[in-house]
């Protein structure tokens, strides 16, 4: 794959508290503010880059998820992208496509099949240093 930048961040997984979908939110929040402050004088609308949630929706914080993710990117320069209705070949081929980043920001994990089709197919991405994550993934990786 080439070193295009990263256009799109996509968390990878069932759409829910304990997949690490609330650090997931805050984390974008924080590069977006992080990037605004480097480039100093742009606007949040300009320093926009695309969110994709890629799963079965779910509850998060006890709200189910649809609701708890249009309430909390009210004030997103670009609304998140809810994927939830591909099948896994169709989201693998989604997630194989230039400028796209995963997040697998799992708070509880054993040993996600997700990081070893990422590894597979050489899609980019970064993932909670959980044991059961750290396990799958060789150091040269």
């Amino acid at each position: 794959r080439s070193r295009m930048g990263v256009s799109e961040v996509v968390i990878l997984g069932r759409i829910e508290t304990r997949k690490g979908v609330p650090l997931f939110m805050q984390g974008v929040e924080m590069a977006r503010t992080m990037m605004m402050q480097e480039q100093e004088g742009s606007h949040m609308d300009q320093i926009a880059f695309n969110v994709t949630l890629l799963g079965r929706l779910d509850y998060v914080n006890h709200v189910m998820a649809k609701r708890w993710l249009d309430e909390r990117a009210s004030k997103w320069p670009l609304p998140p992208k809810v994927l939830s209705s591909l099948g896994r070949d169709d989201a693998l081929r989604y997630l194989t496509h230039e400028g796209r980043l995963v997040v697998i920001p799992s708070a509880v994990e054993n040993s996600p099949y997700t990081v070893l089709e990422c590894l597979e197919l050489g899609i980019p991405f970064i993932a909670s240093d959980l044991s059961g994550i750290r396990e799958l993934i060789h150091e040269d990786d």
